[in-house]
């Protein structure tokens, strides 16, 4: 639908490609790729007593890895897990802009205005935080020695501070954050949704000036210190203070579904068949719909509704197109009625999101950054990983696998069915 984030279709890699022997190949030539996945190609003795199901999985699992080669392990950069699920998170936005448009027209309803919700709010208000702090990374999943080490570390950190050295000065000695040291530890100030919620729920109960004890959190251990605490203009919240005062008197959020479309759709004349993603289905007052939108949505749904919108099932496709129109009507009002999802909780969706692509591929031996000439190597060693984690990992990239191949480029061309029943 248009306007839509600036994500590109395929942006890294190429198809896979099953390659059949070459006509010519002889003793002492390299063994061509049988099986291809972006810059990763696997030959026909490395895929020996694989069935096909276990190919396709191959094949998702040398994707995620491509895509933590190019992420990485710093949580505040913008990189390729975060690209990965940009579909999901795009679902999650046009979901929290339905909540808020219904929680204005709720209100409405009832009688409340902003004035009186604006009033309540400056009595109890959110609160911008600026913080220092320290940290030793050290990722869950690693050793418990490691993690002791760690601590043990940070520990001793907090003792030098509480014995009078200055913050700044040891924060920019020990924290291990990419940065710490010309910042010395400083943070830019945050609201809650900015931090995960270990750290949030430390930072904000501190007076300012306090020192909080090592804090834990998915990326390590951390020492905090509280610069200063603001409360945040009601301007800044208005949405989220009116959902709030919503949900008090009652409010819940109607289905996706209810929300009204947008005027005057206009369908294209080969909107059944077209499967070039740039190709326009439906136009409308201020925006359209293109093939790429449908394989947005998809990919974010999970692999059964990825394979039947590329297989050709066209019920499936009338309701991804019926669900497209639905999110551009959405978009359209909350653009119309001025309401903007925060830039932070954007930002944390998109943290929790890609910290799950992270913690997948940490299960099957895959970790952020890893090197792209290693990637083979260990998604052959992910596929006899035992155990309940790495199963769990497994299923959960076969879910994955829209999203994959959407960001990666990989994957058999669409079969060319026609579609027989509506749009």
């Amino acid at each position: 639908m248009r306007p839509r984030p600036p994500h590109a279709l395929g942006s890294t890699g190429a198809r896979l490609a099953v390659l059949t022997a070459l006509w010519g190949y002889g003793c002492g030539a390299e063994a061509p790729a049988v099986l291809e996945v972006g810059s990763v190609g696997y030959s026909a003795e490395q895929l020996v007593g694989l069935s096909d199901s276990r190919r396709d999985l191959l094949s998702h699992v040398t994707a995620l890895g491509l895509v933590l080669s190019e992420s990485s392990a710093d949580p505040l950069v913008d990189d390729a897990a975060s690209e990965l699920v940009a579909p999901i998170v795009e679902r999650l936005e046009v979901e929290r802009l339905h909540t808020l448009l219904g929680a204005r027209e709720f209100l409405q309803a009832e009688g409340i205005d902003e004035a009186s919700v604006a009033a309540a709010y400056r009595a109890e208000p959110e609160f911008e935080l600026t913080v220092r702090h320290l940290i030793v990374l050290s990722a869950r999943y690693e050793s418990e020695a490691q993690r002791t080490a760690a601590r043990d570390k940070a520990a001793r950190a907090l003792e030098r501070i509480r014995a009078g050295e200055p913050f700044p000065e040891v924060a920019a000695e020990v924290s291990e954050e990419p940065g710490a040291e010309g910042r010395q530890g400083l943070l830019a100030p945050g609201r809650e949704g900015a931090w995960v919620g270990e750290f949030w729920a430390a930072a904000s109960a501190l007076e300012v000036g306090g020192i909080s004890p090592v804090v834990e959190t998915q990326y390590g251990f951390h020492v905090l210190r509280l610069e200063g605490r603001e409360p945040v203009p009601f301007d800044e919240v208005r949405d989220q203070a009116l959902l709030a005062a919503a949900e008090l008197r009652g409010f819940r959020p109607t289905p996706l579904t209810s929300a009204p479309r947008p005027d005057s759709i206009r369908f294209a004349n080969d909107v059944r068949t077209a499967r070039e993603p740039e190709s326009i289905l439906a136009t409308f007052d201020g925006g359209e719909v293109r093939y790429e939108d449908l394989l947005r949505l998809a990919a974010a749904q999970g692999g059964p509704s990825w394979d039947g919108l590329r297989g050709g099932d066209a019920e499936l496709r009338g309701r991804l197109l019926d669900l497209a129109l639905v999110d551009a009507g959405i978009r359209t009002r909350a653009a119309r009625a001025g309401v903007v999802l925060d830039p932070l909780l954007r930002d944390e969706m998109t943290r929790e999101e890609a910290l799950r692509v992270e913690q997948t591929g940490q299960l099957l031996g895959l970790l952020p950054g890893v090197r792209a000439d290693e990637v083979a190597e260990l998604a052959l060693a992910a596929l006899g990983r035992s155990g309940q984690n790495a199963e769990s990992a497994r299923s959960t990239l076969r879910g994955w696998r829209g999203l994959l191949q959407l960001h990666v480029g990989y994957g058999a061309p669409e079969m060319e069915t026609p579609s027989r029943d509506g749009p």
